[in-house]
C-alpha cells in the first residue's frame, strides 16, 4: 500500500498543480491568499480522491459480500488480490509542497507523523511544530461519530475498535466500509493482523466509516525564515516511542515533546538536556560535517555514545522477540529537508 501510494500519488498532485498554477501564473499579490487556499484544497481533494478511488475499485467488485459464498469470496480474491490487498490494508501520508517563487510552504497528511521547522542552528532558536498528524479520540467522536449517544465501547485504551491508534489513513476500508466486507472478503486475504483485529471490528464496527482520509492542512510563510537556513523534518511515530521512553530500555515515561529533542538533534551544540531526557550520552556530526543528518539523529536516539544500547537497538535476534514488548522499536523513518534549496538531505 505504501508503495502505491508512493508511486502514483504524486504525479496526481503535480498534474493538478500544473493545471492551477497555470491559470494562476501572474497572479496578483493582492489574491495571494486566494491562492494559498487554491492549493491547499487541492491538496485535500486529491488526497480524499485517491482513498476514495481505492474503495471504488472494491465496490465495483462486490457491491455486499455478505451474498457472497467463501468458495466465490476466494476466486474473487484470486482474480483481484491486489486491489483488494491495497484496500484492506492502509498507510499513513506526508506531504510538503515548496514553492522557492513565491516562497511558501504547505504540508497535509494523515496518520501519527510529525511535522516541524528548524532554523540555523547557531541561533538557539527551538524547533517549531507545523503539525501533529494523527486524529485522536476526540477527534473522531467530535467530527465523526457525533450522533453517537455513548462512545465509550469503541476505543479499546486509546485505540480505535481495539485496532488503529489513528482515525485517518490511506486504506484501511475495513473501518470504511461495512464489517461484512472484511469478515467476508478480506478476511481470506493473506495478512498478518492479529486475531483480535477482526473480532474488534466486528464487535463495535456499527456505523462505519470509523478511518477517514481528509488530511490536516498547514500553509507556512517562508519570508521570515530567509535568512535562517530553515529545514523541514518528518518522522513517525517509532520517533515519538523512543522519547517518550515506551518500549525502550526503562519502563519509565517520559514526558517531553519529541519535536524538542530531534530538533535539537540536528544542532552543532545539543547540550546536556537532551542527554538526560534520553538517558544516554549524545554526540552531534559524529559521521562528520558532511555525514548523513538523519543516520545521526536516529543513531543519536538509539543510543548514542552507549555502544550497548545502540547495539541493542541492531540485534536482530532482540529485535525479533515478539512476545518482549519492553523493547521494541516501530516505524521510525525520519526526512530532513533543506526548504530554500528543497534539498532532501538525508
Amino acid at each position: 500500500m505504501p508503495e502505491y501510494t508512493v508511486q502514483y500519488l504524486p504525479g496526481r498532485i503535480y498534474a493538478a498543480l500544473q493545471t492551477l498554477c497555470s491559470l494562476t501564473d501572474g497572479l496578483d499579490p493582492n489574491v495571494e491568499e486566494q491562492f494559498q487556499e487554491s492549493v491547499s484544497a487541492l491538496l485535500s481533494e486529491e488526497i480524499k480522491r485517491f482513498d476514495r478511488e481505492i474503495g471504488e475499485a472494491v465496490t465495483t467488485l462486490c457491491k455486499d459480500p455478505r451474498k457472497l459464498t467463501e468458495a466465490q469470496a476466494r476466486l474473487l480474491i484470486e482474480k483481484h488480490a491486489e486491489t483488494l490487498s491495497r484496500a484492506y490494508h492502509g498507510t499513513t501520508l506526508t506531504v510538503s509542497l515548496i514553492n522557492l517563487t513565491r516562497e511558501g510552504l504547505w504540508v497535509a497528511g494523515v496518520g501519527d507523523s510529525t511535522l516541524l521547522t528548524r532554523v540555523d542552528h547557531h541561533q538557539h532558536i527551538p524547533a517549531r511544530t507545523l503539525m501533529v498528524l494523527e486524529a485522536g479520540k476526540s477527534y473522531w467522536i467530535f467530527t465523526l461519530q457525533p450522533h453517537l449517544p455513548n462512545t465509550s465501547g469503541y476505543f479499546s485504551g486509546d485505540r480505535l475498535l481495539g485496532t488503529l491508534s489513528m482515525t485517518r489513513a490511506i486504506g484501511d476500508f475495513s473501518l470504511k466500509f461495512h464489517s461484512s466486507f472484511l469478515t467476508q472478503l478480506f478476511s481470506y486475504l493473506p495478512t498478518t493482523a492479529s486475531s483480535s483485529y477482526i473480532s474488534g471490528i466486528t464487535k463495535y464496527s456499527k456505523t462505519p466509516p470509523y478511518v477517514i482520509a481528509k488530511p490536516s492542512l498547514r500553509y507556512i510563510n517562508l519570508q521570515p525564515f530567509r535568512d535562517c537556513n530553515p529545514m523541514l523534518l518528518l518522522f513517525t511515530d517509532g520517533v515519538d516511542n523512543i522519547v517518550s521512553g515506551e518500549f525502550d530500555f526503562t519502563l519509565t515515561p517520559r514526558k517531553e515533546d519529541p519535536s524538542d529533542v530531534v530538533g535539537a538533534l540536528l544542532g552543532d551544540q545539543i547540550g546536556t538536556r537532551v542527554e538526560d531526557i534520553l538517558g544516554h550520552g549524545v554526540e552531534s556530526r559524529w559521521s562528520g560535517c558532511d555525514g548523513n543528518r538523519v543516520i545521526e539523529v536516529l543513531g543519536n536516539l538509539l543510543g548514542g555514545t552507549d555502544a550497548g544500547r545502540l547495539s541493542m537497538s541492531m540485534d536482530p535476534a532482540i529485535l525479533s522477540r515478539g512476545e518482549d514488548t519492553q523493547f521494541y522499536i516501530d516505524d521510525t523513518s525520519i526526512i530532513v529537508c533543506d526548504i530554500l534549496t528543497a534539498t532532501i538531505l538525508s
